[in-house]
């Protein structure tokens, strides 16, 4: 039975998130068209805000629009 787009959290929990998101960062740098989208030092922000959208679209806690406002903004 697939699970719901909600149920990912509980599954992965805020750990998953952090691989999941960690991997992607570490490949942006050398990446020739997203590493020229990110001056070096904005990575740990960047990093921890998708983290926080992923976490909150994927049924986990709703810190993101607490510290951010909306997604949609």
């Amino acid at each position: 039975m697939p699970i719901s787009e909600e149920q990912v959290y509980s599954i992965v929990g805020e750990e998953g998130f952090r691989r999941l998101v960690g991997a992607f960062y570490r490949q942006v740098p050398d990446d020739p068209i997203l590493g020229n989208m990110y001056p070096k030092d904005e990575f740990p922000a960047a990093e921890a805000r998708l983290r926080g959208f992923l976490i909150q679209r994927f049924g986990g806690p709703q810190d993101y629009s607490r510290e951010r406002g909306h997604p949609r903004l």
